[in-house]
Formats: C-alpha cells, structure tokens, sequence
C-alpha cells in the first residue's frame, strides 16, 4: 500500500488532534531543526489554533566558539505567537533534547513580547 503526502498528513492531523499530548508532539516537531517537520508542524498548529506564524527570515550563525571558523552557514528563524499551553510545552521539549553544547532551537527571549516564541532551523 502506497502511502501518499496528503494522506499522510491527514493521518498526522488526526493524531495530533485527537491525542491528549498533542502539544508535546508539536513542540517536537518543531524544535526538530528539520525545515520540512517544523512546516508541517506550523500548518497543524495553525488548523488547530494553536499558534500563528508571524514572520520568517534567514540570518547568518555568528561563530561564537573556538574551532575552525565556517562561513555562509545560516539558519531559518520562524516567529510564531503561541498559546501558553504550547509553549509550556515547547520549554520542556527543549529542556529534554538538549545536551552539552548543543544549539538552542526555540526562544522566548528573543521574540520580545508575550506569547512570542522563535524556532531555528540549520539551512
């Protein structure tokens, strides 16, 4: 049985929705750092009303460390305003899939406002 995008979204859909940890499963997708997962994931937070994208844009990664120094790596960042039910969700799915050393992947910080919430994404 072949399975197509658009069933497999609608089946994505349904789970999301119907699951009691729906906002867990959201906020894994989109901290994934996976462009196409964290897409998706704003379509399904957008059908089910659970967040909105404000802006996009790409920006330049700042080397910040020691080590070789790469240029033209960039990263997508996505503004969203979310409900605080997802976004508790969010700081927890962040919390638990970082380890040392590893990128930040959502902030609140750098929304500037209530309910603001950026995910980044490596391109």
């Amino acid at each position: 049985m072949k399975t197509t995008i658009p069933k497999l979204r609608k089946t994505i859909r349904k789970i999301i929705t119907e699951s009691a940890g729906k906002h867990a499963e959201l906020a894994k997708m989109l901290i994934s750092n996976n462009e196409i997962s964290i897409k998706q994931a704003i379509e399904l937070g957008q059908e089910v009303g659970l967040l909105k994208l404000e802006n996009t844009f790409k920006e330049e990664i700042k080397n910040r460390g020691f080590g070789k120094r790469r240029k033209n790596r960039f990263q997508m960042v996505y503004c969203l305003t979310v409900e605080p039910s997802l976004e508790e969700a969010l700081e927890a799915a962040e919390d638990s899939s970082r380890g040392y050393g590893d990128p930040m992947r959502m902030s609140t910080f750098a929304a500037g406002y209530t309910g603001g919430v950026w995910i980044y994404c490596d391109v």
